[in-house]
């Protein structure tokens, strides 16, 4: 991939529009200019002003505090444990729960929901009493006039198993940190042509949707 383009996949805890908006993020990006490399972190982020000037990804900044040793905020993941089209899946479980005594938001993530670290309540006082929203989905970045990237595993969500890539399984915690199946309110993409988004349909667990797109050169 080009070092100016980029191609991401999050899941974002919201509150708030526009400049005001609070977010808490993760999930996993491409981004030579931001790693170095054409490989695939997990990537984090903050903001508390709209991706204006406050927050910011990963650890470059303070605010998020890493507590775990085996993940790390931009970790690279390994060749086997990402996904093959038409082959071999993988699923990376995340979880993003307020812990009810502090306030802080603690992420995990892994088969063993593993503590990765927790954004401090006093760092996103506006996520005090929970999140309006959780957006999903993929990013996909270019300079103008420069074809985008792929976004997910780079196929359609029609393709389905095996190829497209997919959130499963997603639900939230409520006010008593039960897990309960989301409502999903809107399903959009930018361009039909580049990337797409499939209809949400129930899982044993959850929902589950398939996204992504090859990108090209009319984007």
């Amino acid at each position: 991939m080009p070092k100016n383009h980029s191609s991401a996949v999050f899941a974002i805890l919201v509150n708030g529009k526009k400049e005001y908006v609070i977010a808490l993020q993760a999930g996993w990006a491409v981004s030579p200019s931001t790693y170095g490399d054409d490989r695939t972190h997990f990537t984090i982020a903050w903001t508390t002003d709209g991706y204006n000037k406050e927050g910011c990804i990963n650890l470059l900044c303070p605010g998020f505090v890493q507590v775990g040793r085996y993940f790390t905020p931009g970790f690279a993941f390994r060749p086997f444990e990402l996904s093959i089209y038409n082959g071999r899946q993988q699923v990376l479980p995340i979880v993003i729960s307020k812990d009810k005594k502090t306030g802080n938001w603690w992420l995990m993530i892994g088969p063993k929901i593993t503590p990765v670290g927790y954004w401090p309540n006093s760092l996103v006082k506006g996520l005090a009493n929970g999140a309006e929203s959780i957006i999903m989905g993929g990013i996909a970045d270019a300079p103008e006039n420069e074809p985008s990237p792929p976004m997910g595993s780079g196929h359609f969500p029609s393709e389905g198993w095996r190829k497209a890539s997919r959130f499963q399984a997603v639900q939230y915690l409520d006010e008593n940190n039960e897990f309960q199946t989301p409502v999903i309110d809107d399903v959009m993409a930018d361009d039909l042509n580049c990337y797409d988004v499939g209809e949400p349909f129930k899982d044993p667990i959850g929902k589950t949707f398939y996204f992504g797109g090859s990108g090209g050169d009319y984007c």
